[in-house]
């Protein structure tokens, strides 16, 4: 596996492994999911667009959102994986940085909630409550323990760690 994956403790989920360059391989999509872009995260964990990529506007779609009433949104990758993963395959988008989560609003289907997995930092936590304000239904900013909410999967809790926001979650589809 790639060290990046390691280091993080997540599946590759979206990614592609790019044997020459070494890398881990992003898509970035618009809501058609037209490819607008490429990241690349390489071994140490540096992370690189493509030239000519736009982030803007756009992001990466973990999961159906088609089929949820929820649509999870992360600034970084392995944050996205790992709420996606903790949360039973609940539809993340990851838009690649803290100055792209508005990317939500052209993403979310109609009287989904956005819950916003805020990295636990001022740009971050400013961020995603400006953007929820913007939002309707209004969106829920939850805020980590730690840095991040992969920070919080990894700290030894694992799924015990979102074990509220599944409870949520399954209120929300009918269950208990």
């Amino acid at each position: 596996l790639h060290p990046y994956v390691l280091k993080k403790g997540i599946p590759p989920v979206g990614a592609r492994y790019e044997p020459t360059l070494k890398c881990l391989v992003l898509p970035i999509h618009d809501n058609n999911y037209e490819l607008q872009g490429l990241e690349l995260i390489h071994g140490d964990g540096t992370k690189v667009c493509v030239p000519g990529s736009k982030k803007t506007g756009n992001g990466l779609m973990l999961g159906d959102p088609d089929r949820s009433p929820v649509l999870g949104v992360a600034e970084g990758w392995a944050t996205g994986v790992s709420v996606h993963t903790a949360l039973s395959g609940l539809p993340v988008l990851v838009t690649f940085g803290c100055t792209n989560i508005g990317a939500v609003s052209k993403f979310l289907r109609p009287g989904q909630q956005a819950w916003l997995f805020a990295d636990n930092d001022p740009a971050g936590l400013d961020a995603a409550h400006a953007v929820s304000r913007t939002l309707t239904p209004t969106g829920l900013v939850l805020v980590p323990a730690l840095g991040d909410f992969n920070d919080v999967f990894n700290a030894g809790l694992g799924h015990t760690a979102f074990t509220s926001h599944q409870k949520a979650l399954n209120k929300l589809l009918g269950g208990s």
